[in-house]
């Protein structure tokens, strides 16, 4: 198990508890487990963007704020 790498891709918005979750399953097998981000946005937001532009959002919804790389 010392080869295996478990990777958590943070898509910015998830239900409470996924991260934890995923530590939680790696943790029971032994790998190594890590947390990715974007450095400057969420997946959600990035879409919006490329699909509306910049300053719009869908069904008045909010936009989160950027999230920034971090390992667990």
């Amino acid at each position: 198990m010392d080869q295996i790498v478990v990777v958590h891709a943070d898509l910015g918005m998830v239900e409470p508890g996924v991260r934890e979750l995923a530590a939680e399953h790696a943790a029971h097998y032994g790998p190594q487990f890590e947390v990715v981000q974007h450095d400057r946005s969420n997946l959600v937001k990035h879409v919006e963007d490329a699909a509306y532009g910049p300053r719009r959002t869908t069904a008045g919804v909010p936009r989160t704020s950027s999230v920034v790389r971090s390992a667990s």
